[in-house]
């Protein structure tokens, strides 16, 4: 298993064992080899012909070698994930940037902590089509439904 502890056991194994729990195919340190990129996932998970690439990062340099790979797997979805918010606000905006530059439209990106994302995972059921949300800026002034506080399905399909 490469990677060191805080990697493995603190970041990849909860959304790993998150996953699996739901249903979900994971593959740990999958493989991704094409002509130009040669390297390995985290995590690939399946679901439902869902395709979802998760990387643990701790640190910003690797974001954008993080969607090469996601890309050549043809992921529907990249969540990369860092142990603190401010991690998660720089590379959020790194990947957008990485993606309105290669102009890639077949794949949506997140970055969150562990805690965000294992909450996405269990709140909003992310291997349902469209149905993952991330927590950005612009989702936290979106307006809410009162009973649940959470976004509606109305706002789900207006998020680009």
């Amino acid at each position: 298993m490469r990677g060191s502890v805080i990697h493995n056991l603190t970041l990849v194994a909860p959304l790993e064992n998150l996953a699996r729990s739901l249903g979900a195919t994971v593959q740990r340190e999958h493989r991704v080899v094409t002509p130009s990129v040669d390297g390995y996932v985290d995590l690939l998970v399946i679901h439902q012909s869902r395709r979802i690439v998760i990387e643990a990062e701790r640190s910003l340099d690797r974001v954008r070698w993080d969607i090469i790979k996601a890309v050549a797997l043809r992921a529907d979805q990249l969540l990369i994930v860092f142990p603190t918010t401010r991690l998660v606000r720089v590379a959020q905006k790194r990947a957008d940037e990485a993606k309105a530059f290669w102009k890639l439209q077949n794949i949506e990106i997140f970055c969150l902590t562990v805690g965000a994302a294992l909450q996405q995972f269990t709140d909003n059921k992310p291997f349902e089509v469209n149905l993952y949300v991330p927590t950005t800026s612009i989702q936290q002034n979106a307006p809410r439904n009162a009973k649940t506080s959470k976004v509606t399905s109305v706002e789900r399909s207006t998020h680009p």
